[in-house]
């Protein structure tokens, strides 16, 4: 089990597969994760390659399986269930400062746990946007996003005609002066707008921006 605050909720045995999968073709390159404490987690803007490994590795799953929580608690509304399985328009989800997948995986997981609940004998594409700050946790997100779809596509879709895609956006943040920061903040604001999103997820790095900065 992975959550002390719901006994229920079960591994993700293809995340599992993924992050073994990610972790052995950076091992292969000499690349390796790099051990982390509670206080370095609070900063994972300024992550080097090795430690956004690290974080894969010890805390990204826990976030996975939170987000997947709490969108199960938003998708078992009767009204909200309706409106997704009523119609068979791509299911757009939005990950605002993503790292390396976490929140977004657990989306992923409920909506499809969602779908599998339903009558449906093909699925609606789902379609994901991920920002983040960081080029090493949008790379290493998007080989996880391979080796986990993979999985996902040969099993739980197989014969569903679901096409999950996935597109990532680096998001520079600038604190040099009171401009940049309404730039950068303006440009986030652009590509959250630029859409209609079903599920918007965010867990702490706009937090963290924020928080470094006041």
């Amino acid at each position: 089990m992975c959550c002390t605050f719901n006994q229920e909720l079960p591994y993700d045995f293809n995340l599992d597969y993924a992050v073994e999968s990610v972790t052995e073709s950076y091992a292969k390159n000499s690349v390796y994760a790099a051990p982390l404490n509670f206080d370095s987690v609070r900063e994972n803007l300024a992550h080097s390659k090795e430690q956004w490994l690290g974080y894969m590795s010890r805390y990204m799953r826990r976030s996975a399986a939170e987000a997947r929580y709490y969108c199960n608690k938003y998708l078992s509304n009767r009204a909200v269930k309706e409106m997704f399985v009523s119609s068979d328009k791509t299911i757009r989800i939005l990950s605002v400062m993503c790292g390396n997948g976490g929140d977004a995986f657990g989306a992923l997981t409920a909506v499809i746990e969602m779908l599998e609940a339903s009558s449906l004998s093909s699925y609606p594409d789902i379609e994901v946007t991920a920002i983040d700050g960081s080029n090493y946790a949008l790379e290493q997100f998007k080989k996880l996003f391979a080796a986990w779809n993979k999985r996902v596509q040969a099993d739980t879709l197989k014969s569903k005609s679901c096409n999950i895609t996935l597109k990532t956006v680096e998001f520079v943040f600038d604190p040099a002066t009171e401009d940049t920061i309404n730039y950068s903040f303006s440009f986030l604001y652009e590509i959250v707008r630029s859409k209609k999103y079903d599920i918007i997820t965010s867990f702490k790095g706009i937090g963290e921006i924020i928080q470094s900065h006041i």
